[in-house]
């Protein structure tokens, strides 16, 4: 069994409490104030957590020459992300994140501050904090899901998915959370140090959760938990006797197999694993796969996927699935890395990740003892993670759990043949001054920027607010709210352009029509701005214009048959009868199906 075998106490609890600190407030902090209530308080916990640490980190330098090749793989994964933001297309999305994603520049390098800090200052010592950390978050997410699921939420979303959507806002984020969750509170119950009453409560937590994953209805949270779970009772299978192992070892391919052919129609398991939504996920990942073919050195920019993935998805998506359904993630997390930062930001995570597992593959040659299955338990959360990873979003929610469990990892491994106590007897006399000060500058300077998108979100919001057409005063205040939101410094630019359209809705043209104009110059592939300016022009005549920015969205989106109707419609309007029969060919030689059929139909009407 696993028995936590502690060190002697060093001073790191205050790091290490920081650490733990950002994992449960990511995990459990939303602010329904806000345009993006989930992704957006995240990170700013995040980045603020991680500005801290650097003085932590900064502080104990001199005690790293063991992380040093961490340090390495780390930096390199660093350097990587900030060569691929800089030549990014948009600043703003490269550095900050897509509209509800916010996986930019800041965020992974503030992961990659969580990673190095978790492998410095987190060790067996703590293991019972994190242990009981978990169980707290679990029990929170389960009342709160419990809640969600019986309909006794206490806030009122505009939800269009399953009613769980816990405090991550989406059910299959949510399932994710909860089978990590799941993986560390049922491996648990073999540490010999935990009292049987806790666990009791932590198999009671990992059915409860169980259950909730299954009321979510994402699949994926219980084939993540699986993976979890299969891979910890493999290495408790070797550790008790070879063969026992080899026999496990050997089921569980077995099983791997058939679940991965029940996922894809095929087998005995089809009925309990296959979902739509896999075939929708071979679409994100093929699209991804083409950006990194078109763009292998440094993809088509920091998490800028969604802003290509109408040019690269296949026709038969739009037909299944509505001209207007897009994606602004592969679904899939290593892809995205290839597809988005190309062959740097692609091979420097999969160095991070191949250095984590051959950290773990050194601990579990040097250790058979007591600390083996908890680490066990540590790693097999670790593949629960990445499990949902090959499926999923990297949704800052989920991927502090993966951070911090890899850091972990890596850094048990390193620390096991050191000194741990000479490491944390000596920082006492460095921890006050240098700490502080190389903590409050980077803190401060954040601290600067995020008001500033504090304030763009809550705006953003405001200006959402109803009003009264026909009260003069109430579209002049109506009108001001939105020139507050585009006014305000670093403000996403999607919410700019959706308060331009709530201008030029509400008699603004002039200033709406400018911000419009002033995004499309800067991200030239911002479709929402090239629909924008192609609606107004049509809806004052001018044909030709319209065409313009028609064309510039037949190159982004090829297979959009609705903005082919358009376009062929505007042709006809200038006379252009040519070209308006091209777009007709175009959409006869694609547009089938109960998406397509209609407007092919329609366009046969207008066009013919």
């Amino acid at each position: 069994m696993g028995r936590v075998k502690t060190t002697n106490k060093t001073d790191n609890s205050n790091s290490v409490n920081w650490v733990l600190f950002c994992l449960i407030a990511v995990v459990l902090y939303f602010q329904t104030n806000l345009a993006d209530p989930f992704n957006s308080p995240k990170s700013w916990i995040l980045h603020l957590v991680a500005a801290w640490l650097i003085g932590h980190l900064i502080a104990t330098s001199k005690y790293f020459v063991e992380f040093k090749y961490l340090i390495y793989v780390v930096i390199f994964f660093m350097l990587s992300v900030l060569i691929v933001s800089v030549f990014t297309d948009s600043a703003h999305i490269a550095f900050f994140g897509d509209t509800q994603r916010r996986n930019g520049f800041f965020s992974y390098m503030a992961l990659g501050i969580i990673f190095i800090a978790s492998a410095r200052f987190i060790g067996f010592k703590d293991i019972k904090k994190f242990f009981s950390l978990t169980f707290i978050v679990a029990l929170l997410s389960i009342v709160y899901g419990t809640m969600q699921t019986f309909g006794r939420d206490f806030v009122t979303w505009n939800n269009p998915h399953n009613a769980l959507i816990g405090t991550l806002g989406n059910p299959n984020f949510s399932a994710a959370v909860m089978a990590i969750m799941a993986t560390l509170l049922l491996t648990s119950v073999f540490f010999v140090e935990f009292s049987r009453l806790q666990k009791f409560f932590s198999v009671i937590g990992a059915v409860m959760l169980i259950v909730l994953i299954y009321r979510s209805g994402a699949r994926q949270g219980l084939l993540s938990f699986a993976a979890g779970m299969i891979t910890f009772f493999i290495i408790w299978a070797f550790k008790k006797n070879k063969k026992l192992g080899l026999v496990t070892l050997s089921i569980s391919i077995v099983l791997l197999v058939f679940s991965i052919f029940g996922m894809l129609q095929m087998g005995p398991l089809e009925r309990f694993l296959y979902k739509p939504s896999v075939n929708v996920r071979g679409f994100y990942w093929r699209a991804g796969i083409e950006m990194f073919k078109d763009n292998p050195i440094l993809g088509v920019g920091m998490d800028r996927y969604g802003y290509y993935f109408n040019q690269y998805r296949e026709v038969e998506y739009p037909l299944r699935y509505g001209f207007e359904i897009t994606s602004s993630n592969a679904h899939n997390t290593f892809i995205q890395f290839f597809a988005t930062g190309g062959i740097l930001l692609g091979i420097s995570y999969l160095a991070l990740n191949l250095f984590v597992i051959k950290c773990a593959i050194v601990f579990f040659r040097k250790n058979n003892g007591p600390n083996r299955l908890v680490f066990a338990s540590i790693f097999s959360a670790w593949v629960c993670f990445h499990a949902q990873s090959f499926v999923s979003i990297d949704n800052l929610g989920i991927s502090i759990w993966g951070w911090i469990l890899g850091g972990m990892l890596c850094g048990i491994s390193i620390s096991d043949s050191r000194n741990e106590q000479s490491l944390g007897s000596q920082r006492k006399h460095l921890i006050n001054l240098k700490q502080f000060g190389s903590s409050a500058i980077p803190t401060l300077l954040l601290l600067v920027i995020i008001v500033f998108q504090i304030q763009g979100e809550s705006r953003a919001y405001q200006a959402d607010s109803a009003f009264n057409p026909q009260d003069n005063q109430s579209v002049q205040v109506f009108q001001e709210i939105q020139l507050k939101v585009i006014n305000t410094p670093l403000i996403d630019p999607n919410y700019k352009l959706r308060s331009a359209e709530n201008l030029i809705l509400t008699g603004g043209i002039d200033d709406g029509l400018a911000i419009i104009k002033e995004i499309h110059s800067k991200d030239p592939r911002n479709e929402i701005a090239l629909v924008l300016l192609s609606n107004y022009y049509e809806s004052i005549g001018s044909f030709s214009s319209a065409i313009e920015f028609r064309e510039k969205i037949k190159k982004l989106n090829p297979w959009n048959a609705k903005n082919l109707l358009l376009l062929g419609k505007d042709y006809k309007n200038v006379a252009n009868y040519s070209k308006s029969n091209e777009v007709l060919q175009l959409l006869s030689s694609f547009s089938t199906g109960k998406e397509g059929g209609p407007i092919l139909e329609q366009a046969q009407k207008e066009l013919s």
